[in-house]
């Protein structure tokens, strides 16, 4: 079976989906927080930005992030790239159950606006 080394490095900020304020309402926090560098993560690497310009003055940078079969992710973790911080939209797509016995991975679908 064919194996691809994961080469690159990105940082990955988990949501809190239990994370409550002083008064125990529900607050959208990460760990590690959104300030400080995300967990170093091993990735195969990402595509290129794809982005669309609408007439209310927003840029949307939508990119798909290939990952190793064992990184897990979820709606609103955040990925640190080089070009800036990008929202993970969705559920990881797994391309881990493929035939021939090959599982190359999981696709994490990453989207970032600006404006």
């Amino acid at each position: 079976m064919t194996t691809l080394t994961a080469r690159r490095t990105v940082g990955w900020h988990t949501v809190d989906l239990g994370a409550v304020d002083a008064e125990g309402n529900p607050v959208v926090a990460y760990v590690p927080p959104l300030e400080d560098p995300g967990t170093p993560t091993k990735v195969f690497g990402w595509g290129s930005a794809q982005a669309e310009e609408p007439e209310i003055g927003r840029v949307i940078h939508d990119l798909d992030l290939f990952v190793p079969a064992d990184v897990t992710g979820q709606p609103q973790d955040v990925v640190d790239l080089p070009e800036g911080q990008y929202e993970v939209v969705g559920h990881p797509l797994d391309w881990t159950n493929g035939p021939f016995d090959y599982a190359p991975g999981k696709v994490v679908q990453l989207k970032r606006v600006e404006g």
